[in-house]
C-alpha cells in the first residue's frame, strides 16, 4: 500500500544552490528507498534553471507482492532577477568631472560617459554601451565611450549581460539622455561693411566686408538694385 507515500513536484528560483525532489512519508515495511532519475540520469537534484523530470524506482524485497510503479514528478527552476541597484548612467567633461545637468552649451569639447559606480554590480555582469541620436539611429554600438561633442540630442543605453544569464531574467538596460545645445558665436569685432560710392565709368565695382573673420566664419554677399535682389 503506497497510498501513504508522494512524490511532489517543486518549484524554486534560482539561487545558485542545488535543489531536489524526494517522496514523503512512511514506505511499507520491506520497501527500500527509491533509486532516482532526473532527466534520465541518476539524482534527483538540480542547480540551473530548467524544468526536470523526476523519477522514483522502489523495489520490494518480498517477491509475494506486485511490482510498485515508479513514481513521476517535476522539478521547476525559474530564472532569478537580478536588479542594478545605485548603479546610473553619468556624463562628465573632458577633464574628467561629472556634469550635473542633461544639457551644455556647444564649447568645442567633448563630452563623454561612463557608469557611476562599477563596484554595484555582480563580477558576472558586462555592460556594453549603445548611443542613439534623436531619431533613434545607432551612432555607436561598442564597449568603449564614444565622445559627444556636436550638436545635437543623445542618448545612451547601457546593456547588462550576465554570465550564466539563462539562469536570470533579462536586465532592464538604463537610458540616459545629453543635449548639446547650440552656441551663439562671438560678437564680430573689428569687421567693416563700408559703403561705397564711385562715379560710372563702364567698369564693374563691388565692396566687400573689411578685417579679419573668425576662424570658421565665411561671408556670402547678395546684391540688390532698386530693392531687387540680382542674380
Amino acid at each position: 500500500d503506497m497510498s501513504g507515500v508522494k512524490f511532489e513536484a517543486k518549484e524554486v528560483c534560482f539561487d545558485g544552490a542545488s535543489h531536489s525532489v524526494e517522496i514523503s512519508g512512511k514506505l511499507p515495511d520491506g520497501v527500500s528507498s527509491p533509486t532516482y532519475t532526473i532527466n534520465g540520469k541518476a539524482g534527483s537534484s538540480a542547480t540551473d534553471v530548467g524544468e526536470y523530470t523526476v523519477k522514483a524506482t522502489f523495489a520490494n524485497s518480498d517477491p509475494n507482492y506486485e511490482a510498485i510503479p515508479e513514481m513521476e514528478t517535476i522539478l521547476k527552476i525559474t530564472p532569478a532577477e537580478y536588479t542594478v541597484k545605485g548603479v546610473d548612467i553619468v556624463f562628465k567633461s573632458e577633464s574628467g568631472n561629472v556634469i550635473s545637468s542633461a544639457t551644455k552649451i556647444y564649447d568645442g569639447k567633448s563630452v563623454t560617459f561612463d557608469l557611476n559606480d562599477y563596484s554595484k554590480l555582480s563580477k558576472k555582469i558586462t555592460v556594453s554601451f549603445s548611443v542613439y541620436d534623436k531619431d533613434g539611429k545607432v551612432i555607436s554600438t561598442s564597449n568603449k565611450k564614444t565622445n559627444i561633442l556636436e550638436v545635437g540630442v543623445y542618448t545612451v543605453r547601457a546593456e547588462f549581460t550576465m554570465a550564466d544569464g539563462n539562469n536570470y531574467k533579462p536586465i532592464p538596460p538604463i537610458e540616459r539622455t545629453f543635449e548639446v545645445l547650440k552656441a551663439e558665436y562671438p560678437p564680430l569685432q573689428n569687421i567693416q561693411f563700408l559703403p561705397s560710392h564711385s562715379p560710372y565709368d563702364g567698369k564693374a565695382h563691388s565692396i566687400e566686408i573689411e578685417g579679419q573673420l573668425p576662424a570658421g566664419v565665411t561671408v556670402s554677399y547678395e546684391y540688390y538694385k532698386d530693392g531687387k535682389l540680382l542674380v
